[in-house]
């Protein structure tokens, strides 16, 4: 399979095309597209966010080997995983450990712990007038891994707290003083924030209409939105993986976003270029033709690279 990812090699990717893997994340790799392949995790085809099937596959495999098939949409340029795992396969592979077995290693996350804390005071630097402005008071991490990126918030006096899959990230969160469960959605209910912090987690949503719409319910009347993902403007096969079912630029995530009552307040890219965040209140308008303008910019860019005829 790795093979089918080396095909795609040329200058214009970044960085590695996929991670050298030890004896037991290859074994993790194979036992996922074992039961793929076989039908004990059941998969589902689905449509492009702006409504529309058509589409034009890119890949079938992520940088790790796993089977991800992904495709660009036809009608807007969006790129996203059809078909794909069922959530109940996708939950299982982050609850059980594989993700971070696969992603980081074993022992990455502790070690790394204060360098996270460090990149996460980037997200306090863009977020300090509103909240002086708005006066904010609490925060929510949603998919908040070791919840280095609430300690900042901490240190101001605010009130924090999160959630995330894997009991032992949240361990690490809790020793320093977190307020932090294990869990997702349902601990939103009936409760509200003043801001709301999405760290490339948007990318991993099941359903991002609902699912969004669940997120967008827990904020207070004067809440903000920090939403951070890969930024597929950056493209490459590289890029790829399989607990990603939705890939963004910017210009698709201001029109969706904009759909279910948000608009964008301000917005910059991170790590040169390889990711960008956006921070959202109420709505405004995008036009479609903006997207349909961006898709064939993209898809100019795929052809000059051999993915695309």
């Amino acid at each position: 399979m790795l093979q089918a990812i080396k095909k795609f090699m040329t200058p214009y990717m970044q960085g590695e095309m996929y991670q050298d893997l030890d004896k037991e994340q290859k074994a993790i790799v194979n036992e996922y597209n074992d039961k793929i392949h076989n039908g004990a995790y059941k998969t589902e085809e689905v449509a492009c966010l702006c409504g529309k099937k058509e589409n034009t596959k890119l890949t079938d495999v992520d940088r790790y080997g796993f089977w991800h098939p992904v495709v660009i949409c036809e009608a807007c340029g969006f790129m996203y995983a059809t078909p794909r795992p069922v959530w109940e396969v996708l939950e299982e592979f982050y609850k059980s450990g594989s993700y971070r077995k696969v992603y980081g290693g074993v022992e990455f996350e502790e070690s790394k712990y204060e360098e996270h804390v460090n990149n996460s005071r980037m997200i306090l630097v863009e977020l300090t007038d509103l909240l002086v402005v708005r006066k904010l008071q609490s925060v929510f991490d949603f998919g908040c891994a070791g919840g280095w990126n609430l300690l900042v918030f901490k240190e101001l006096g605010m009130k924090v707290s999160g959630c995330d899959f894997d009991p032992t990230l949240i361990e690490l969160g809790r020793k320093r003083g977190l307020d932090l469960q294990i869990g997702s959605f349902e601990l939103l209910e009936g409760k509200r924030f003043d801001l709301i912090i999405l760290n490339h987690v948007v990318e991993h949503f099941n359903d991002f209409w609902k699912d969004m719409a669940i997120i967008r319910e827990a904020m207070s009347p004067n809440g903000l939105l920090y939403i951070a993902l890969p930024n597929m403007s950056m493209f490459g096969c590289n890029r790829l993986q399989n607990a990603h079912n939705y890939y963004f630029k910017r210009p698709h995530l201001d029109f969706f976003m904009r759909h279910i009552g948000f608009k964008r307040l301000s917005t910059a890219s991170m790590f040169e270029f390889q990711d960008f965040f956006a921070i959202y209140d109420l709505s405004d308008d995008i036009l479609m033709k903006h997207l349909e303008h961006e898709k064939e910019i993209f898809k100019g860019f795929l052809r000059r690279i051999n993915i695309l005829k």
